[in-house]
């Protein structure tokens, strides 16, 4: 008997899918007008003008669960909920300082999208994640960005929240296993530079913004949705403004548990413009409950092995959009992704690691390309390009959104379709421009220009079968 695709994936759910985690006496609480005093609960931080973190006299599970439903009881509150804890979601696996080929690139059809174009260095991607070190492949493309951080020991540099975003951890696991520098050379390291790795956009600025602390990668809604807001150039209180606001927002974690706080703050990221991508999560789990994946206006990322199937660990189901190259932890190191990282008595070095924290950047720098060529691409008709140019060959029963990641079908879509519907023939592209090298075709209407994505990407998909 063939059991319904909704009971499979609740029962993948139920055995794999980790508890819900909180922070101990937290609750965020949305007012609708004028906030109020609360008993058993004082203020802890103002996280915009109707949205107050709150702490509770009594921190245990059943006192704060209290709480939470009983000021969504009260009418002047449009929600309340505890504050989710978060963690990267990558697979760590040993280096291979043997591995020199970058078997990623190629599956997701990237290098054919560089002649398109190569980026631009007015785009900014903010890796919101564990920090950043300094690295020889990442000299010149990192802003300064910020550490958000809020809670000193999570932060591990004595202070809280500062203009540093250093990562202070380690590459244990134990630690941050510096994921946000991992996350960044795969996104942004310097190509074409005869040194290390090639990332996926050779011209964007990274803007590293920290809110995963050094114990265990961990961090809290709060901090999180600070850093999306910070990152999209958004006031945040008491943290000075972004002087260069982030067009891509990468975020290579998640946890079981959506998050209104979250959702708000993705709202605002993409009422600015913002694209924002997230790993789909790696407990073979329904993306449907994670966030920030699930959440809407987010294009939700899934893993594929080096074959392009789906990775065994990555999370599925319909809230993900589509797959990208993540690794395979069960072939060996050979079949990880290949990026900047640290090591104890080696130095900075490249360390291949596997899961949807890896995918998830190679998203986000296709994103960052076709922002190059359309800056007023917004974050839902990103998703939409990229799930209907994605190769449907590697869709799956589980749910794997359009299917594998091809840059160039993508890329390829957005030449057609930039600057405002004055558009271009595919042709050879002006790093941060639009398409040129073809007869300009001026004035199409939106059902035109439908028509000539669709004919686009067919003709594309033939071309690929020949």
């Amino acid at each position: 008997m063939r059991l319904p695709m909704a009971l499979l994936l609740a029962a993948r759910a139920a055995l794999a899918a980790p508890p819900e985690e909180f922070v101990p006496g937290h609750v965020v609480v949305r007012w609708r007008s004028v906030a109020v005093a609360v008993a058993g609960a004082r203020l802890e931080r103002r996280l915009d003008e109707r949205t107050h973190l709150l702490r509770a006299a009594d921190a245990s599970a059943a006192a704060t669960g209290a709480l939470v439903a009983r000021l969504a009881a009260l009418p002047g509150v449009e929600w309340a909920e505890r504050e989710h804890v978060r963690r990267r979601s990558d697979t760590v696996v040993a280096n291979d300082p043997l591995f020199q080929q970058q078997w990623a690139l190629d599956l997701a059809r990237i290098p054919a999208a560089w002649s398109r174009t190569e980026g631009s260095p007015t785009v900014v991607v903010a890796v919101v994640d564990s920090g950043i070190r300094p690295h020889p492949d990442l000299e010149t493309r990192t802003l300064p960005g910020y550490d958000m951080v809020s809670d000193p020991i999570s932060a591990g540099d004595g202070d809280g929240r500062d203009a540093d975003p250093t990562d202070e951890g380690t590459p244990d696991d134990a630690s941050s296993g510096l994921h946000g520098l991992h996350v960044a050379g795969i996104l942004g390291a310097h190509t074409d530079n005869a040194l290390g790795i090639a990332g996926v956009d050779w011209n964007c600025r990274l803007l590293p913004v920290r809110v995963l602390g050094v114990q265990g990668g961990r961090g809290t809604d709060s901090d999180i949705a600070d850093g999306i807001r910070w990152a999209a150039g958004i006031p945040v209180d008491g943290v000075p403004p972004n002087p260069t606001p982030a067009q891509v927002i990468n975020l290579s974690f998640g946890g079981p548990g959506l998050s209104a706080l979250l959702q708000a703050a993705v709202d605002d990221a993409s009422s600015v413009g913002a694209i924002i991508v997230a790993a789909a999560g790696n407990d073979g789990a329904d993306t449907a409950t994670y966030a920030p994946a699930a959440l809407t206006h987010v294009i939700a990322v899934g893993a594929a092995t080096d074959t392009g199937a789906l990775a065994s660990y990555s999370n599925v189901g319909s809230r993900v959009d589509l797959l990208a190259p993540g690794g395979d932890v069960t072939t060996g190191l050979q079949h990880g992704i290949l990026s900047t990282l640290w090591v104890t008595g080696e130095g900075y070095t490249y360390v291949a690691l596997n899961g949807t924290s890896q995918a998830a950047p190679h998203v986000s720098g296709v994103a960052s390309l076709m922002k190059a060529l359309d800056p007023n691409l917004t974050s839902d008709a990103a998703r939409s390009i990229l799930v209907s140019t994605a190769d449907p060959v590697h869709r799956c029963e589980a749910g794997c959104g359009g299917g594998l990641l091809d840059a160039d079908a993508a890329v390829a879509a957005v030449a057609l379709t930039c600057n405002d519907g004055h558009c271009a023939w595919i042709g050879h592209s002006v790093i941060g421009g639009c398409a040129i090298g073809g007869r300009p075709a001026r004035g199409f209407g939106s059902a035109a220009l439908l028509a000539a994505s669709l004919l686009v990407i067919v003709l594309h998909r033939r071309r690929r079968a020949v």
